[in-house]
Parts: structure tokens; C-alpha cells; sequence
């Protein structure tokens, strides 16, 4: 049996999506604000959803090329994105879903160019976050974030939670109300079978121990930042003595 932890934002029940935003942290709300100021300094800014199944299926095409770069600039292999088949799967989706009620694939274009897009789960009462990526020239505008923001602002205009689905990542911990478990299990008939176990074993090791380097990272940059913040207390009082130090930062991005 294999677990995962999930994060779910519940939305149905808030008198205004506002009460969430005003959860979150006042930094956080002002990068926001930001980030959507310098997006838009770069030109026409649209947020939406793919309206037919052939602007879909570009979207689709595009968010798996983004994602295989991605994952090949890191030395990243996962064996979906290697797949056509993944693709074919959603362009044919596509195809057989009547858009204007279930979209599936929602974006962020600047001046009629795709800077982010999401493959969405929309249900009945949920949206689910599937796969997301962007395009690392819009970097420095975290449209991750501002992507993550609007399908929250829909999903609630349109009745509906958000779950952010499994596997652990900072801004899902931040962002999420409660947290789900999701369980696969695994039935081996033979020794042969056996064998896959282990496979599988060892790239969840790989896993835990690419989680546990990044959250050492994360680790030794809040305690660079908090000793650079003491020494600045420490030199503003009267007789300190003024230092310079930078302060080291991480911003994790969405992918």
C-alpha cells in the first residue's frame, strides 16, 4: 500500500472568496498584488479557459512539451510525461467533454501567448489541480501563483471546492484548509511480481530524499534570515555596530 498526503481548500461554505484571501499572510497577499502588476507591464493580460477542443488541444500539446523540458532541466524521468499516450488522452477528452460546462484546461496569455495553463478535474462540487506548468520567460511574475489565484476565484464563483490533489508542496500546505489521504494499493501475485515492488521502493527513496535535501535548504535559508535579522536589530541599537548582510532567499515554483 502506497500513501500520499493531500491538501484541499474548502470554499462552498465561506461567505466571500475574500474571507480566504484575507487568510493568507499579509507578505503573501502583497506578492500577489506584485507579481500581477509586473505581469501586467509585460502587455495584454487574459485569464480563462480553452472554449473548444481544438484551443484545448494546443493547450494540452504545450503543457506537456513545458513539462518535459522542465523535468529534463532538473534530470528529472517520470514515465507519464515520456508517454504520448498522456497527451492523446486529454486532447480526446477534450473531444467527448462539452467545454462550456466542464472545462479542462485553464490559462494565462499574455498578448495571445500562453504564459501558464492548468489541466483541471472539474466535478460536480470540486475542482481538481492535475497538472500545471509555465513558461519560464514569465518566471519573475510567479504566474503559477496568479494561475492558483484565479482558479480559486472561479471554483468558488462557480459553487465548487479545490483540491489540490497529492504529493506535499509548500504552497499547497499554505494555501489548503485541511489535509486528505490517498491510498494505492498493490497486489503482487508472484515473486516476479515482487520485483516491481522493489522498483518501486527505490524511486520512492529517490523521492524522499530529493523532499528531504530541499527542506534542509528551506531549513538553513530561515535561519541565515533570521541571524541576518538579529544582527540588524542587534546593530540598531545605540552603540551596535552597523553590518551589511544579504539574506539569502528560496522561492519554491509551481510546476
Amino acid at each position: 500500500m502506497r500513501g500520499h498526503q493531500g491538501y484541499f481548500l474548502d470554499l462552498r461554505g465561506l461567505p466571500s472568496v475574500e474571507d480566504f484571501v484575507r487568510e493568507l499572510s499579509s507578505p503573501r497577499r502583497y506578492d500577489l498584488r506584485r507579481y500581477q502588476k509586473r505581469l501586467d507591464a509585460k502587455g495584454h493580460t487574459e485569464f480563462g479557459w480553452c472554449t473548444t477542443a481544438e484551443e484545448t488541444a494546443q493547450l494540452v500539446t504545450w503543457v506537456f512539451e513545458q513539462k518535459r523540458a522542465w523535468a529534463a532541466a532538473r534530470g528529472i524521468k517520470t514515465d507519464y510525461l515520456e508517454d504520448d499516450r498522456a497527451t492523446e488522452f486529454f486532447v480526446r477528452l477534450a473531444q467527448r467533454l462539452d467545454l462550456a460546462n466542464t472545462p479542462l484546461v485553464s490559462f494565462v496569455k499574455v498578448n495571445g501567448t500562453p504564459a501558464a495553463a492548468v489541466i483541471n478535474l472539474v466535478g460536480g462540487d470540486t475542482v481538481e489541480y492535475a497538472i500545471c506548468t509555465y513558461d519560464p520567460a514569465f518566471k519573475d511574475c510567479a504566474v503559477g501563483f496568479l494561475m492558483l489565484r484565479y482558479l480559486i476565484e472561479w471554483s468558488y464563483a462557480h459553487g465548487k471546492n479545490f483540491d489540490f490533489r497529492p504529493v506535499y508542496a509548500d504552497y499547497k500546505e499554505r494555501w489548503s484548509t485541511r489535509q486528505t489521504w490517498h491510498e494505492t494499493q498493490l497486489i503482487f501475485l508472484n515473486s516476479r511480481g515482487h520485483l516491481l515492488d522493489l522498483a518501486l521502493l527505490c524511486t520512492y527513496s529517490v523521492r524522499a530524499a530529493r523532499k528531504l535535501k530541499r527542506e534542509a535548504i528551506r531549513a538553513l535559508t530561515r535561519r541565515r534570515g533570521r541571524a541576518a535579522h538579529t544582527a540588524g536589530a542587534a546593530a540598531a541599537q545605540p552603540g551596535g555596530t552597523q553590518t551589511h548582510r544579504d539574506r539569502d532567499s528560496v522561492r519554491t515554483d509551481i510546476r
